[in-house]
């Protein structure tokens, strides 16, 4: 086992443990809540920019982002609050709290290797780690694939992923 390895096997640890303790629920509500909340920023930046434009005097350029950030921060407050009234009422049912938890743990793990799978492609962008420690690597290729193919399994159940990708990449 190389370091790089024990860095991996750390990193999905704390996943575990950090998604045990917010328990599935909340992270899915979480996650799922960020997704809406970008849809939402994206699909009324333009209308709400314009009304920060006519209203406040906001500058022509800086008013799309300025509406993507006003909905997307409204957004997130909302489900925040919603999440947190469920996560309560899970979390007082003995049964039910305890398969949270473990659910949570189990999603963690996944969401800290999405996470580092896209760390690890940042930095081999730049040639970290030297390839010699990549090979000698037993974790860092499954690791290092597990976002692209997560990417292509979501983009093919779900076109419309690719298509915002692609707005994205050429600018708003």
């Amino acid at each position: 086992m190389s370091w790089l390895d024990i860095v991996i096997f750390l990193v999905l640890g704390i996943g575990l443990l950090v998604g045990a303790k917010r328990g599935f629920v909340r992270q899915v509500f979480g996650l799922v809540g960020l997704l809406i909340a970008i849809a939402l920023g994206y699909s009324f930046m333009e209308g709400v920019g314009g009304w920060l434009e006519n209203k406040v005097g906001l500058p022509v350029e800086y008013s799309p982002l300025a509406g993507f950030g006003l909905v997307f921060l409204g957004a997130q407050l909302f489900f925040m609050i919603i999440t947190r009234g469920v996560d309560r009422f899970i979390r007082n049912i003995v049964f039910i709290g305890t398969i949270n938890r473990i659910l949570g743990g189990a999603f963690g793990v996944v969401t800290a290797c999405l996470a580092l799978s896209l760390v690890l492609y940042v930095l081999a962008s730049v040639g970290l780690p030297p390839s010699e420690v990549r090979g000698d690597s037993a974790l860092y290729e499954v690791v290092y694939q597990f976002f692209p193919q997560t990417w292509s399994l979501a983009t093919a159940q779900f076109p419309e992923l690719a298509e915002l990708s692609e707005r994205f990449n050429t600018g708003l």
